[in-house]
């Protein structure tokens, strides 16, 4: 799938697995309020000046409540690399918001509805926090994998 802006070429791929997209091509963002950050990974790096690259490769999993369409699948790839920095690498909770906030912003620069997105916003802001501890992402993921590996079960019962 491919989606374009006025800064960079944005590429994914849908794959099947804990992780639902993987990034085809390098991706880079510029997160203006978050500065004098120095976070960097295999799959992602955070400089000074709030640029954050996403290298090829990346895997994430989309909207976690809302479909993934696309005016939703860049900000999800830029919120979901941002909570993960506050779960692993340094990056402080108080940024949080200005996560959030960027996840609106790439909505609505995606075309989002502007009530959707203030509707998705708001959703983050009131359960973000339950992503950004890792000891509580980590119980969150074990009873998504839980729910599908039931739910493959079923199916294959079924058939």
């Amino acid at each position: 799938m491919k989606s374009t802006n006025n800064e960079y070429e944005f590429r994914y791929t849908v794959v099947r697995a804990e992780y639902k997209y993987i990034l085809d091509s390098d991706y880079r963002y510029n997160c203006a309020n978050i500065t004098n950050q120095n976070i960097s990974e295999i799959f992602y790096k955070l400089v000074q000046n709030g640029i954050l690259s996403i290298k090829k490769g990346y895997p994430w999993d989309g909207a976690t409540i809302v479909p993934d369409t696309k005016s939703v699948m860049r900000a999800s790839l830029v919120h979901d690399c941002l909570y993960q920095m506050m779960r692993e690498n340094g990056l402080s909770t108080q940024y949080r918001k200005d996560a959030d906030k960027i996840f609106y912003d790439i909505c609505r620069a995606d075309g989002l509805n502007c009530f959707i997105a203030c509707l998705y916003y708001f959703g983050v802001r009131a359960l973000g926090w339950l992503y950004v501890e890792k000891t509580r992402y980590q119980v969150i993921r074990a009873v998504r994998k839980f729910r599908w590996s039931g739910i493959k079960k079923v199916f294959k019962r079924g058939t």
